[in-house]
């Protein structure tokens, strides 16, 4: 990923922790494909380091109800950027952001 396409990632990540959500009713990587074109595929490594990563790198959120798998709570889109579950959402993309910076040394 180029430079420039780590600080697009960026803006977009911020962009829906502050509420400015194109599809609500998607998770992170549909949202940034969305706002700019980067796939899921170019930065979802940074998934494997979150501490609350589900340790599936397609639904890398947990599910907050324990008796769904997290892409059955995803398919239920299940108050998707609200609640518990929306605020893991957020804590993933401010851990994106947080990773990205230290390899851009920002």
């Amino acid at each position: 990923m180029t430079l420039k396409d780590k600080k697009k990632l960026i803006e977009a990540l911020k962009q829906l922790i502050g509420g400015k959500i194109p599809n609500e009713y998607c998770g992170i990587c549909s949202n940034v494909r969305h706002i700019t074109n980067i796939y899921c595929s170019e930065y979802n490594k940074y998934f494997l380091t979150w501490k609350h990563f589900s340790g599936d790198d397609l639904y890398p959120v947990p599910s907050p109800n324990k008796k769904y798998y997290p892409s059955i709570c995803y398919s239920k889109r299940i108050d998707m950027w609200t609640g518990k579950y929306g605020e893991l959402r957020k804590d993933l993309c401010k851990h994106i952001i947080k990773q990205l910076s230290k390899e851009m040394k920002l």
